[in-house]
Protein backbone atom coordinates (compact mmCIF):
# COMPACT_ATOMS: atom_id res chain seq x y z
CA UNK A 1 0.00 0.00 0.00
CA UNK A 2 2.82 2.42 0.88
CA UNK A 3 4.59 1.77 -2.42
CA UNK A 4 1.41 2.54 -4.38
CA UNK A 5 1.10 5.91 -2.65
CA UNK A 6 4.75 6.68 -3.38
CA UNK A 7 4.23 5.71 -7.02
CA UNK A 8 1.26 8.08 -7.33
CA UNK A 9 3.35 10.87 -5.81
CA UNK A 10 6.16 10.05 -8.23
CA UNK A 11 3.76 10.29 -11.16
CA UNK A 12 2.66 13.76 -9.99
CA UNK A 13 6.29 14.79 -9.60
CA UNK A 14 7.17 13.89 -13.19
CA UNK A 15 3.94 15.45 -14.48
CA UNK A 16 1.91 12.35 -15.31
CA UNK A 17 -1.84 12.42 -14.73
CA UNK A 18 -4.55 9.84 -15.32
CA UNK A 19 -8.09 9.90 -16.59
CA UNK A 20 -10.84 7.54 -17.69
CA UNK A 21 -11.96 7.43 -21.29
CA UNK A 22 -14.87 5.57 -22.85
CA UNK A 23 -14.35 3.53 -25.97
CA UNK A 24 -17.07 2.11 -28.15
CA UNK A 25 -16.87 -1.61 -28.72
CA UNK A 26 -19.40 -3.54 -30.80
CA UNK A 27 -20.36 -6.89 -29.36
CA UNK A 28 -22.05 -9.55 -31.44
CA UNK A 29 -25.05 -11.01 -29.70
CA UNK A 30 -27.95 -13.24 -30.74
CA UNK A 31 -30.43 -10.80 -32.23
CA UNK A 32 -33.55 -11.14 -34.28
CA UNK A 33 -33.62 -10.13 -37.96
CA UNK A 34 -35.53 -6.96 -37.05
CA UNK A 35 -32.84 -5.99 -34.55
CA UNK A 36 -30.13 -6.45 -37.15
CA UNK A 37 -31.88 -4.07 -39.51
CA UNK A 38 -33.22 -1.50 -37.11
CA UNK A 39 -30.67 -1.42 -34.21
CA UNK A 40 -26.92 -1.62 -33.88
CA UNK A 41 -25.80 -3.03 -30.53
CA UNK A 42 -23.04 -0.89 -28.96
CA UNK A 43 -21.26 -0.90 -25.59
CA UNK A 44 -19.12 1.73 -23.91
CA UNK A 45 -15.93 0.40 -22.27
CA UNK A 46 -14.32 2.38 -19.46
CA UNK A 47 -10.52 2.51 -19.70
CA UNK A 48 -7.83 4.15 -17.53
CA UNK A 49 -5.14 6.00 -19.46
CA UNK A 50 -2.20 8.22 -18.52
CA UNK A 51 -0.87 11.38 -20.10
CA UNK A 52 1.79 14.04 -19.55
CA UNK A 53 0.61 17.46 -18.45
CA UNK A 54 2.69 19.14 -21.13
CA UNK A 55 0.93 17.16 -23.87
CA UNK A 56 -2.44 15.75 -22.87
CA UNK A 57 -3.26 14.73 -26.45
CA UNK A 58 -0.95 11.70 -26.22
CA UNK A 59 -2.16 8.98 -23.86
CA UNK A 60 -0.75 5.61 -22.87
CA UNK A 61 -2.16 2.61 -21.01
CA UNK A 62 -1.02 1.05 -17.74
CA UNK A 63 0.62 -1.85 -19.59
CA UNK A 64 2.29 0.27 -22.28
CA UNK A 65 6.05 0.56 -22.86
CA UNK A 66 5.94 4.15 -21.60
CA UNK A 67 4.44 3.12 -18.26
CA UNK A 68 6.87 0.21 -17.93
CA UNK A 69 9.75 2.66 -18.38
CA UNK A 70 8.27 4.99 -15.75
CA UNK A 71 7.94 2.07 -13.30
CA UNK A 72 11.55 1.11 -13.98
CA UNK A 73 12.72 4.66 -13.22
CA UNK A 74 10.57 4.68 -10.06
CA UNK A 75 12.25 1.52 -8.76
CA UNK A 76 15.70 2.89 -9.51
CA UNK A 77 15.17 6.39 -8.11
CA UNK A 78 12.71 5.86 -5.25
CA UNK A 79 12.34 2.23 -4.17
CA UNK A 80 16.05 1.37 -4.24
CA UNK A 81 16.89 4.65 -2.51
CA UNK A 82 14.44 3.84 0.30
CA UNK A 83 15.92 0.34 0.68
CA UNK A 84 19.47 1.73 0.84
CA UNK A 85 18.41 4.39 3.35
CA UNK A 86 16.63 1.79 5.51
CA UNK A 87 19.67 -0.50 5.34
CA UNK A 88 22.04 2.31 6.37
CA UNK A 89 19.76 3.25 9.24
CA UNK A 90 19.71 -0.31 10.62
CA UNK A 91 23.45 -0.68 10.21
CA UNK A 92 23.88 2.43 12.38
CA UNK A 93 21.40 1.13 14.95
CA UNK A 94 23.12 -2.26 15.17
CA UNK A 95 26.51 -0.57 15.50
CA UNK A 96 25.25 1.71 18.28
CA UNK A 97 23.69 -1.28 20.09
CA UNK A 98 26.99 -3.17 19.83
CA UNK A 99 28.91 -0.21 21.26
CA UNK A 100 26.42 0.23 24.11
CA UNK A 101 26.51 -3.50 24.93
CA UNK A 102 30.31 -3.61 24.84
CA UNK A 103 30.58 -0.59 27.14
CA UNK A 104 28.07 -2.16 29.54
CA UNK A 105 30.08 -5.39 29.69
CA UNK A 106 33.40 -3.65 30.35
CA UNK A 107 31.92 -1.23 32.89
CA UNK A 108 30.23 -4.00 34.89
CA UNK A 109 33.44 -6.05 34.77
CA UNK A 110 35.38 -3.01 35.98
CA UNK A 111 32.94 -2.44 38.86
CA UNK A 112 33.34 -6.04 40.03
CA UNK A 113 37.13 -5.95 39.60
CA UNK A 114 37.84 -2.71 41.52
CA UNK A 115 35.38 -3.32 44.39
CA UNK A 116 35.38 -5.97 47.09
CA UNK A 117 31.61 -5.78 47.47
CA UNK A 118 29.65 -9.03 47.36
CA UNK A 119 26.78 -8.71 44.89
CA UNK A 120 25.40 -12.14 45.69
CA UNK A 121 22.32 -10.60 47.32
CA UNK A 122 21.14 -9.47 43.85
CA UNK A 123 20.32 -13.04 42.78
CA UNK A 124 16.82 -13.40 44.24
CA UNK A 125 15.80 -9.82 43.39
CA UNK A 126 16.94 -10.19 39.77
CA UNK A 127 15.12 -13.52 39.39
CA UNK A 128 11.84 -12.01 40.65
CA UNK A 129 12.33 -8.91 38.49
CA UNK A 130 13.01 -11.03 35.40
CA UNK A 131 9.85 -13.11 35.84
CA UNK A 132 7.82 -9.95 36.45
CA UNK A 133 9.29 -8.41 33.28
CA UNK A 134 8.41 -11.50 31.22
CA UNK A 135 4.80 -11.49 32.51
CA UNK A 136 4.39 -7.76 31.85
CA UNK A 137 5.78 -8.12 28.32
CA UNK A 138 3.38 -10.98 27.59
CA UNK A 139 0.44 -8.92 28.85
CA UNK A 140 1.51 -5.98 26.71
CA UNK A 141 1.90 -8.21 23.65
CA UNK A 142 -1.46 -9.93 24.09
CA UNK A 143 -3.66 -7.26 25.68
CA UNK A 144 -2.31 -3.71 25.97
CA UNK A 145 -0.29 -3.52 22.72
CA UNK A 146 1.24 -0.21 23.85
CA UNK A 147 4.36 1.17 22.17
CA UNK A 148 5.41 3.42 25.04
CA UNK A 149 4.86 0.58 27.51
CA UNK A 150 7.12 -1.61 25.37
CA UNK A 151 9.82 1.06 25.52
CA UNK A 152 9.55 1.23 29.31
CA UNK A 153 9.96 -2.56 29.58
CA UNK A 154 13.01 -2.30 27.31
CA UNK A 155 14.64 0.18 29.69
CA UNK A 156 13.80 -2.09 32.61
CA UNK A 157 15.26 -5.04 30.68
CA UNK A 158 18.53 -3.15 30.17
CA UNK A 159 18.71 -2.43 33.90
CA UNK A 160 17.98 -6.05 34.85
CA UNK A 161 20.55 -7.61 32.52
CA UNK A 162 23.19 -5.01 33.36
CA UNK A 163 22.79 -6.00 37.02
CA UNK A 164 22.83 -9.65 35.95
CA UNK A 165 26.23 -9.01 34.38
CA UNK A 166 27.46 -7.58 37.69
CA UNK A 167 26.00 -10.56 39.55
CA UNK A 168 27.50 -13.19 37.19
CA UNK A 169 30.92 -11.51 37.02
CA UNK A 170 30.88 -11.41 40.81
CA UNK A 171 30.04 -15.14 40.92
CA UNK A 172 32.89 -15.84 38.51
CA UNK A 173 35.29 -13.88 40.71
CA UNK A 174 34.22 -15.73 43.86
CA UNK A 175 34.49 -19.14 42.20
CA UNK A 176 37.95 -18.28 40.89
CA UNK A 177 38.98 -17.21 44.41
CA UNK A 178 37.74 -20.55 45.77
CA UNK A 179 39.87 -22.39 43.21
CA UNK A 180 36.90 -23.87 41.33
CA UNK A 181 38.26 -24.39 37.81
CA UNK A 182 36.02 -27.27 36.72
CA UNK A 183 34.64 -27.41 33.17
CA UNK A 184 31.09 -27.67 34.44
CA UNK A 185 31.36 -24.41 36.36
CA UNK A 186 33.12 -22.67 33.47
CA UNK A 187 30.43 -23.70 30.98
CA UNK A 188 27.62 -22.72 33.36
CA UNK A 189 29.04 -19.23 33.96
CA UNK A 190 29.86 -18.77 30.26
CA UNK A 191 26.27 -19.60 29.25
CA UNK A 192 24.87 -17.18 31.84
CA UNK A 193 27.17 -14.36 30.66
CA UNK A 194 26.31 -15.12 27.04
CA UNK A 195 22.57 -14.88 27.76
CA UNK A 196 23.09 -11.65 29.72
CA UNK A 197 24.99 -10.05 26.83
CA UNK A 198 22.56 -11.24 24.12
CA UNK A 199 19.49 -10.03 26.01
CA UNK A 200 21.17 -6.72 26.77
CA UNK A 201 22.00 -6.28 23.08
CA UNK A 202 18.41 -7.07 22.04
CA UNK A 203 16.97 -4.53 24.47
CA UNK A 204 19.37 -1.88 23.18
CA UNK A 205 18.19 -2.70 19.66
CA UNK A 206 14.58 -2.38 20.80
CA UNK A 207 15.16 1.13 22.15
CA UNK A 208 17.40 2.44 19.38
CA UNK A 209 15.12 1.00 16.71
CA UNK A 210 12.17 2.93 18.10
Amino acid sequence: MGEKIKFREYLKKIGVNSKFIYEKSTKKTHESIADKYFRKHEDLTKKLVFYYEKDSSITFAADSKEMLEIKKQFKEKVTQKDIDSYSDKWQNIVFQALIATTLSVFLTLLVVYITDYDFGFLGIFLLISLWALIIVQLLNYLIFKSTWFRRITSYVGILIFTLYLVYDFNRLEKLAAQGDESWGTAVKIAVKLYLDIINLFLYFLEILGG
